[in-house]
């Protein structure tokens, strides 16, 4: 993956809207995103599967399992087929966030939104491989949106074997490590 963080797109993470930034803070967010650059291991795996829309349920085919919600009924109707999608920047991200966060919460702050933009960015590209394969697709639904509750994360794992790119669930659903993302799209025939 060739990705590159934008100082700019930190910056709107972080809430600057057009504000002149000082050059120890212009430093201190180059600093942050090459430590950001030192401590990821992006990952992401997908599946497609073939779907049944119920009215408060989405039932996969070849897995047998559901996904509740009427909002992810809503986000697939006329899609025949889904993705199934996780993405992480591993865990070394987590340790060296937290390590910040009891050393230099400022930089900590940075490092957070730098993290947050390059997952941003490895769930844009895994998206353009899936665009490879010829479908029209919707954008991509998480667990957590509307009424598609983050208990839904256990049947996303469990249908693509996520703990192949080192990604698991903390007792309330969460995704370890933390900088990851989980996500349907659905996929039309164009």
């Amino acid at each position: 993956m060739d990705i590159s963080l934008s100082k700019t797109k930190i910056l709107r993470h972080l809430g600057y809207k057009n504000q002149v930034i000082d050059e120890d803070l212009e430093d201190l967010i180059v600093n942050t995103i090459e430590k950001v650059e030192q401590n990821v291991n992006p990952r992401y795996i997908f599946k497609i599967f073939d779907i049944t829309l119920m009215e408060q349920w989405v039932k996969i085919e070849k897995g047998g399992l559901k996904l509740q919600g009427r909002g992810i009924v809503n986000h697939l109707k006329s899609c025949q087929k889904c993705v199934v999608f996780a993405a992480t920047l591993g865990v070394e991200i987590d340790f060296a966030l937290r390590g910040l966060q009891i050393t230099n919460m400022t930089q900590a702050v940075i490092f957070n939104a730098c993290a947050d933009e390059y997952i941003e960015q490895v769930c844009n590209y895994a998206e353009l491989e899936i665009k490879s394969l010829g479908y029209s697709m919707t954008s991509r639904y998480s667990p957590g949106y509307g009424d598609f509750s983050i208990e839904n994360q256990r049947v996303i794992l469990t249908l693509i074997d996520a703990q192949k790119i080192g990604l698991g669930l903390n007792e309330y659903c969460l995704l370890m490590p933390q900088k990851s993302v989980t996500a349907i799209i659905g996929l039309k025939d164009k």
